[in-house]
């Protein structure tokens, strides 16, 4: 499996076996700018100001940061 993040703040996991999209997570609104994978977790940064924390497995939003008010990147 990988995850992708686009302009529009949507994250995508992919199944390699299948070729295809098998989760999406949209709680970003803006680009998602940088992702990292630790225990399972999904970490995703965007220029919304927000630092999201998504569980792998229940491919469900674990945790989402105040905003910073800046880019993250």
């Amino acid at each position: 499996m990988i995850a992708t993040g686009d302009d529009d703040g949507c994250i995508k996991i992919w199944d390699l076996r299948k070729a295809k999209s098998v989760c999406k997570l949209n709680e970003h609104a803006g680009t998602v700018m940088d992702l990292a994978v630790h225990n399972g977790m999904l970490l995703s940064v965007a220029n919304d100001g927000y630092l999201g924390v998504w569980d792998i497995g229940k491919r469900d939003l674990y945790a989402m940061s105040d905003c910073f008010e800046e880019d993250l990147s």
